[in-house]
């Protein structure tokens, strides 16, 4: 028989990045298992993981170019379709300009293949029409640490859970939709930390919680100023970190007044005792991480900043333990954004209204870059009279992450 290698590598399903080892005889992957000194995993991973290996071994895959001839796919060689994809591009930027084409990337691509078809489009297209997707998961969260943080990123590693007294999850379902993590918070609850959900469903995570809020949908905003409320009212602020790191807190402490603990609970359908218990659990907890889908369904932005503010108000930032985690379910929704998908920001998050910003890319790129900036997803595949889209890469697309995109077309 021949002899088997094992190639340690990542998952890919989801955003956790669990290490595994992949299996094969040189010419199939024939299994996959967990590596037991990768820091996320340690050893375990989830059933999707166990069966990674079937992806790379399915008979659906690609191995050629296919280019549609009379309403139908036909395999052609790699030059034929590279000389195709040229001559159809620049001959719909020479008739309609560059913005007519937009190129947009799944949150599952390499910042690789992220960072060179963005500098595709903005270098030789000369268009901002840029993104990452299509799907559930949009720039809101990135947007909203970035502007608040200075970094637009999950600010601790997963294995810092297990030196957090406090940790609140909310609005994931963690045993179905990052099982790995969910493990990891369990398993910090079994060492000692209290552990808080809120959501407006009731899951496997949800049962082992020692407080379960169990909200209306689209009440969170409400449900964490009735917080900051309590957290203010009971003394618990981290007055401190506040002045060492915090602006613009004379109108934050304006807007929790206007909060009422018994309002808000009635408002959120959660009994106001629990809203007090679990702000008090979270502010005295020394290290206090807190856990939330970045989901479109269930996040937005105003959501997003009181989460930030909650966590800047006791001072759980910033230290081992301590800290905020942007969760979803592609494996590199973060990097593809680092690497420029976006339409209104370049590598590294300069700007596109940015001179400066433009200037370092065009002296990098040896090239003049547009300075409008491009147009989103959600624009660029709404309603056809209003955008001037004639053509559309799509890189590495998947059902799971295309909602608009499906709906679109």
């Amino acid at each position: 028989p021949p002899l088997m290698s094992h190639t340690l590598t990542t998952c890919t399903f989801c955003g956790v990045g669990c290490g595994v080892y992949l299996e094969s005889d040189g010419e199939r992957i024939l299994g996959a298992y967990p590596s037991m000194s990768h820091p996320t995993n340690q050893g375990r991973i989830c059933v999707r993981g166990w069966n990674v290996h079937e992806v790379a071994s399915s008979a659906d895959r690609l191995n050629t170019p296919l280019l549609r001839r009379e309403g139908r796919f036909e395999p052609v060689s790699w030059e034929t379709a590279f000389g195709f994809l040229a001559e159809r591009l620049l001959a719909i930027r020479d008739q309609h300009g560059p913005e007519a084409l937009a190129f947009l990337v799944s949150p599952r691509c390499s910042n690789e293949e992220s960072y060179l078809l963005q500098k595709f489009a903005r270098k030789v297209i000369g268009t901002h029409n840029v993104d990452h997707g299509s799907g559930v998961y949009c720039n809101n969260s990135i947007n909203v640490l970035l502007e608040m943080l200075g970094v637009p990123a999950t600010t601790n590693s997963i294995a810092e859970l297990n030196q957090s007294e406090a940790i609140i999850v909310d609005g994931i379902d963690l045993g179905r939709q990052l099982p790995t993590v969910g493990g990891w918070v369990l398993r910090a609850k079994l060492g000692g930390a209290r552990l808080i959900v809120i959501d407006s469903r009731r899951h496997r995570v949800a049962e082992s919680a020692d407080l379960f809020l169990q909200i209306r949908p689209g009440t969170e905003v409400m449900l964490y100023g009735a917080m900051a409320k309590v957290i203010l009212d009971r003394g618990l602020a981290n007055s401190g970190f506040i002045k060492r790191h915090c602006h613009d807190y004379q109108e934050f402490l304006e807007a929790v007044r206007q909060y009422d603990l018994l309002t808000a609970a009635a408002y959120c359908g959660v009994p106001p005792e629990l809203i007090e218990s679990a702000a008090r659990t979270y502010a005295t907890a020394r290290t206090g991480s807190l856990l939330y889908s970045t989901g479109i369904e269930n996040r937005h932005r105003d959501s997003i900043r009181a989460i930030v503010n909650l966590a800047l108000l006791t001072g759980n930032l910033g230290r081992p333990g301590a800290g905020l985690y942007a969760l979803t379910e592609q494996n590199n929704l973060q990097g593809v954004c680092d690497m420029g998908m976006l339409p209104d920001r370049l590598p590294g998050y300069a700007a596109v209204a940015d001179p400066a910003g433009r200037e370092r890319r065009e002296q990098l790129w040896h090239c003049r870059l547009p300075t409008q900036t491009g147009l989103g997803t959600r624009t660029l595949l709404g309603d056809p009279a209003l955008t001037p889209l004639r053509a559309l890469w799509l890189c590495r697309y998947d059902p799971v992450s295309t909602a608009v995109f499906s709906e679109a077309a």
